[in-house]
C-alpha cells in the first residue's frame, strides 16, 4: 500500500485492534526487507482468511524475528504460513486463538525460534512430532489449555527448552517418558492441574530443574 512505500527504514510495526479484512498478498512488501517486529494481535484474521490467504500475506517477511498473532480466533495454522521466515523467526506469540489440533511438523521449519506462546487455545492433545525442528526453542508456553494427554517422546527434541508452562490444563496423571528429552529444563509450572498420579522416575531425566510448580492439584 502506498502508506507504506517511503517507509524503508521501518523494522517496528504494530497493527493491533485493527481490522486486516482488506490486506492483499503484497501489503507488508515495501516494508518487508527490514522489518523485524510485527504485531497482528487482535486483528480479526480468522474472518475468511484461509492458511494460504496468511502464507500469501506472509510472503515477504524474510527477515522477520517476532511475530504477534495473538488473539485473533484462528482455529488452525500450517508450517507453509511461515516458511519465509524460517531462518529469522524467533518469537512467535499464538496465544488467545481457537487452536484445537496442531499437526506434525507444524513448526519445523522454524529453526530459529526461541519463544513459542501457544497458551489460552483448545489443544486436548500433545502429539508426538509436532515441535520437530525446533531445536533451539528455550520457552513453550502451553498453559490454559484443554491438554488431557501427552504422548511419549512429545518433548525428545527439545533439549534447550528452559521454561515450560502446561498450567491450567486438565492433565490428570505423569508418566516416567512425559518430559523425556527436557535436558534442560529449568522451571515447570503444573500448577492448576486434575494431577493425581505421578509415576516413578517422572523426573528423573529433568536434572537442572530448579523450580516445579505442582500447586492446586489433587495429589
Amino acid at each position: 500500500p502506498d502508506q507504506f512505500v517511503e517507509m524503508v527504514s521501518l523494522t517496528i510495526l504494530n497493527l493491533k485492534n485493527n481490522p486486516i479484512k482488506q490486506m492483499s498478498r503484497y501489503y507488508f512488501r515495501p516494508i518487508a526487507g527490514k522489518l523485524k517486529t510485527l504485531d497482528l494481535s487482535f486483528v480479526e484474521l480468522e474472518t475468511g482468511w484461509s492458511i494460504e490467504n496468511i502464507k500469501e500475506l506472509f510472503a515477504d517477511l524474510t527477515n522477520l524475528v517476532m511475530l504477534n498473532l495473538n488473539g485473533n480466533n484462528l482455529t488452525q495454522i500450517g508450517k507453509e504460513m511461515f516458511e519465509k521466515m524460517r531462518n529469522s523467526l524467533t518469537d512467535l506469540n499464538m496465544k488467545n486463538n481457537q487452536l484445537n489440533v496442531i499437526e506434525t511438523n507444524t513448526f519445523s521449519t522454524l529453526t530459529q525460534l526461541r519463544t513459542l506462546s501457544l497458551g489460552s487455545n483448545q489443544i486436548e492433545i500433545l502429539r508426538h512430532g509436532i515441535y520437530n525442528g525446533l531445536s533451539n526453542l528455550t520457552l513453550l508456553l502451553l498453559d490454559g489449555n484443554r491438554i488431557g494427554e501427552i504422548e511419549a517422546n512429545t518433548f525428545k527434541n527439545l533439549s534447550r527448552i528452559e521454561l515450560l508452562s502446561l498450567a491450567e490444563n486438565n492433565l490428570k496423571q505423569l508418566k516416567k517418558e512425559t518430559f523425556f528429552g527436557l535436558n534442560n529444563l529449568q522451571a515447570l509450572d503444573l500448577q492448576k492441574n486434575r494431577i493425581k498420579s505421578i509415576e516413578m522416575n517422572t523426573f528423573k531425566s529433568l536434572s537442572r530443574l530448579e523450580l516445579l510448580n505442582l500447586q492446586y492439584n489433587q495429589i
